[in-house]
């Protein structure tokens, strides 16, 4: 395989100190193994910066990101040197100081400082050539990358370690550009940034410290309900509301002609009042437990009489009020039982 070490470009890609940077080391030529000269490339292309990352934001909280390389290749020399740096990394013949593990690190220090479980997932090399531009980039996916509050998305705190942030630098040539999605508008934009749309754009050189990133989001798509409009459900719950003050009317009215609680005939009392203890259901015997104690008790003072688990209680309770037997109303940290027709009152 031809050898370019010195006649392409000597790329070693610094991650220490919290920069993202590349140190290259330009030569003129060098000879490869068949005769031949390589000629040198310059990595600073004419059209734009020489590293380049890019990060974009999904919807659902993830971030692709693609750290790219970027070169000159407009001879026919630079495109077999680019095409021999692209074959030297793939195969390891090349050593760089970027791969899944040092990402990982990053992520660590984010976890650290935030306490989010956060994943590096499918990194890879990928290259290609476009208008005399050779791109060698290192892309993957970091998991849970932004924090989301109802229909608010914010980063920022994704970048922060236990020192303040790891990404504390881009050099001169540097560019960092984080794209969100259309349907997201941008409430608070980084002082740093230059705004296109949905786009975030810092150009090197630059330092960072923790909250320079800090930026939040409106997702116009979000709904709080998206089961039911607001107004539906506002009318289903005052038609509930109705419905249940016309049943308890009702039922007074009924036990006034018939004989109960507030009726001329109810000192005759309930029949089930005569029957033996032992005889009565269990939600009889809570029945007259309430009648007892004037329609209303606790829980508590409901299991205290009985006898009768929390447990039990607490089920026996739930299955009367689904039959509408009793009806439950929470107050503080315990619920009020009440018999239907004194619930009402």
């Amino acid at each position: 395989m031809v050898r370019w070490l010195v006649g392409f470009v000597a790329v070693v890609l610094l991650i220490a100190g919290g920069g993202l940077g590349m140190a290259v080391a330009e030569a003129t030529s060098d000879t490869a193994s068949d005769g031949s000269e390589v000629a040198a490339m310059s990595t600073e292309p004419a059209d734009g910066p020489h590293v380049w990352i890019q990060i974009h934001l999904t919807q659902d909280g993830d971030a692709e990101w693609a750290i790219q390389y970027r070169f000159n290749v407009t001879t026919d020399e630079q495109k077999v040197a680019f095409d021999e740096l692209v074959e030297g990394v793939r195969e390891g013949d090349i050593s760089t100081d970027l791969d899944r593990s040092a990402v990982e690190a990053f992520r660590d220090q984010a976890v650290a400082a935030t306490d989010r479980d956060m994943q590096i997932e499918d990194a890879r090399w990928e290259d290609s050539v476009d208008s005399d531009i050779g791109v060698l980039s290192f892309v993957f996916t970091w998991t849970d990358f932004t924090t989301r509050d109802g229909g608010e998305v914010y980063l920022g705190d994704v970048f922060r370690s236990p020192e303040g942030t790891w990404l504390a630098s881009l050099d001169e040539g540097m560019r960092l550009t984080i794209v969100a999605p259309e349907v997201f508008d941008i409430d608070q934009t980084p002082a740093l940034a230059t705004q296109d749309g949905t786009q975030l754009t810092f150009d090197g050189p630059v330092q960072f410290s923790a909250g320079d990133l800090d930026t939040v989001y409106i997702d116009t798509t979000f709904v709080e309900d998206e089961g039911t409009p607001w107004h539906l459900l506002a009318f289903l719950l005052a038609l509930i509301a109705v419905t249940s003050v016309m049943v308890a009317v009702g039922f007074r009215q009924s036990r006034r002609i018939h004989g109960g609680p507030g009726s001329a005939s109810a000192g005759a009392g309930d029949p089930l009042d005569t029957i033996d203890e032992e005889l009565l259901s269990d939600a009889e015997r809570v029945e007259r437990l309430l009648r007892e104690n004037g329609g209303r008790m606790k829980q508590a003072s409901i299991v205290e009489a009985t006898d009768w688990s929390n447990a039990k209680v607490s089920q026996l309770l739930s299955e009367m009020a689904e039959e509408g037997r009793v009806e439950k109303l929470r107050i503080g940290q315990e619920n009020l039982i009440s018999l239907p027709e004194y619930a009402a009152e």
